[in-house]
């Protein structure tokens, strides 16, 4: 046997040495090799999790939680959050929340809560709350609020209010209560109030009131009180009135 031919046996048992080696320390570590950080480290409590961006991913316990932008996904507790935007998924308590846009998922406590836009699903407490555009779904305490729209669903305590609208659904106390349409559905207190139109449905305090025109139901007190046509259906106290327009 020629001396060559021991010498390349002998490289080549020393590199299948250090491959073993190398596959034995990563199976050790196998949380760890699956979390990928750049240019900054995740924390390792974030097992295959994702942080992309400037102090991205810090301060994270959970699992599969994922900041994407500077400083996103910061401060987390849970599983599954997202955050897609600088300073967006920070402050989280929960899990599956998301944010897409700068500064979208802050401050949430609860799960499968998910805005779109910027500064959107800010301060949440709950779970399924929605908002969709700039700044939309903002100090919302409650269950499965939705918010579609510039700076709709801010300021929402109750369950399944929704605002489809600019500013549609705003300071609202109760559950059920729907507004289609700009500055609809604003100041309300009670349930199943509805207001389809251009600021309709707005300082309503009862049930069941509803206004279908731009600027119907407004300053309404009581209960099954509704109002057909534009600016229908205003300054009512009472139950069971009806406002056409033009009548």
């Amino acid at each position: 046997m020629s001396c060559s031919s021991s010498s390349a046996r002998a490289r080549l048992s020393a590199l299948l040495l250090g491959v073993s080696a190398l596959a034995l320390n990563l199976a050790a570590n196998q949380a760890n090799a699956q979390t990928y950080c750049a240019p900054s480290s995740c924390a390792s409590s974030n097992a295959n999790g994702t942080g992309v961006g400037n102090s991205a991913g810090q301060t994270v316990t959970g699992i599969a939680n994922t900041g994407v932008g500077d400083q996103a996904s910061l401060s987390v507790t849970g599983n599954g959050n997202t955050g897609i935007g600088g300073s967006s998924s920070n402050h989280v308590t929960g899990s599956f929340n998301s944010g897409s846009g700068d500064l979208s998922s802050s401050s949430v406590t609860g799960n499968w809560n998910t805005g779109s836009g910027f500064a959107s699903s800010y301060i949440i407490t709950g779970t399924g709350n929605t908002g969709a555009g700039f700044e939309s779904s903002g100090q919302v305490t409650g269950i499965n609020n939705t918010g579609v729209g510039f700076d709709s669903s801010q300021t929402v305590f109750g369950n399944s209010n929704v605002g489809i609208g600019d500013s549609a659904s705003q300071n609202v106390t109760g559950a059920a209560n729907i507004g289609v349409g700009q500055n609809s559905s604003q100041f309300i207190f009670g349930f199943f109030n509805a207001g389809f139109g251009v600021a309709s449905s707005l300082n309503v305090t009862g049930s069941d009131n509803t206004g279908a025109g731009d600027a119907a139901s407004q300053s309404v007190t009581g209960q099954s009180n509704s109002g057909f046509g534009a600016r229908s259906s205003r300054s009512v106290i009472g139950m069971v009135n009806t406002g056409l327009a033009g009548c």
